[in-house]
């Protein structure tokens, strides 16, 4: 449909008035917000780096766990 933007500015009594058409058709998809979805893939890689988080989170405490107990 057609539409009209007007706009007026804040520090004087301008406004500024266009004339706009807004094409049919579906709406731009971007990315994983609103009524899209994650793909099986994503849901994969995502599952995947939260299990090396976790491996390398134990990693680091076992770790740093020996090393203090070394110190006395």
């Amino acid at each position: 449909g057609q539409y009209h933007l007007s706009v007026k500015c804040s520090d004087n009594d301008r406004i500024a008035t266009q004339k706009f058409t807004v094409l049919a058709g579906n709406g731009a998809q971007g990315g994983l917000g609103g009524s899209m979805g994650p793909n099986s893939t994503e849901m994969q890689v995502g599952g995947g780096l939260v299990a090396a988080a976790a491996v390398g989170g134990a990693v680091f405490l076992v770790r740093r766990r020996r090393t203090s107990h070394a110190a006395f």
